[in-house]
């Protein structure tokens, strides 16, 4: 008996780990392809400054959507959950420069994707620091009845 009560937990656990690191980087997917829709074809050697700052401010908030829903599905252990999607935002980064699809110098490319990647953190973080009290909780937004 206390075996099946074991291996549910277990299997509960497990996926809701898959489920949480999947959708977080879905999520951050979407948002990053949704952040740069505005800017058509953003490049370094295509766009201009003006573009590429907004960009640089605009898209890695994809990143902190990532994480918030990766920490919001698994409430054990966030930053450990979200070091998948880093991982995989360093590979496609490096995938992209040694290829050359990516039109920018070294340091252009691995800041992107450092800022993505502290995106990711800040959202796990945030989240974190919502659920332990230490952010401000909004009257009207959150509710508690006694």
């Amino acid at each position: 008996m206390e075996a099946n009560k074991i291996m549910r937990a277990l299997i509960v656990n497990v996926g809701r780990s898959a489920v949480g690191m999947l959708l977080g980087y879905a999520l951050f997917v979407i948002g990053t392809i949704v952040a740069r829709l505005p800017f058509g074809d953003l490049s370094w050697a295509t766009s201009d400054a003006r573009e590429l700052a907004i960009a640089a401010f605009v898209v890695p908030w994809a990143g902190v959507i990532g994480g918030l829903v990766t920490a919001a599905i698994v409430p054990y252990r966030p930053f450990l959950h979200i070091l998948p999607g880093c991982f995989l935002i360093v590979l496609e980064s490096s995938w992209l420069f040694i290829t050359g699809r990516s039109d920018g110098p070294l340091w252009f490319e691995a800041g992107a994707a450092l800022s993505l990647i502290l995106g990711y953190f800040i959202g796990a973080a945030a989240w974190v620091f919502y659920k332990s009290g230490s952010l401000p909780r909004f009257p009207g937004l959150t509710s508690r009845r006694a």
